[in-house]
């Protein structure tokens, strides 16, 4: 996250126990796993965007209205430009 000073690993899993109280947890099929990693490898891309590539997965399958990141450009390279769920804080 680019933030200065960056945030401790104790801050950090703070904010994680605090916002997974509102969190809808949402399971990835087999299918989907492979929907997202062809999305990527068809797209020409390797290596951690493949995270972000499930992430995307999981906001289409709970239909979320949103995917808030700071990292906007590897969602926007895997996003749909039309319509996109990828917001920057």
């Amino acid at each position: 996250m680019p933030t200065r000073p960056r945030i401790s690993p104790s801050q950090a899993w703070s904010l994680v126990q605090y916002n997974v109280k509102s969190a809808q947890v949402v399971e990835l099929s087999v299918n989907d796993y492979g929907s997202a990693i062809q999305r990527v490898a068809g797209s020409g891309f390797s290596g951690g965007i493949i995270y972000d590539a499930l992430i995307v997965r999981a906001a289409e399958k709970s239909r979320a209205d949103h995917i808030l990141t700071f990292n906007e450009k590897h969602f926007r390279m895997i996003c749909p430009t039309e319509g996109s769920l990828v917001l920057v804080p």
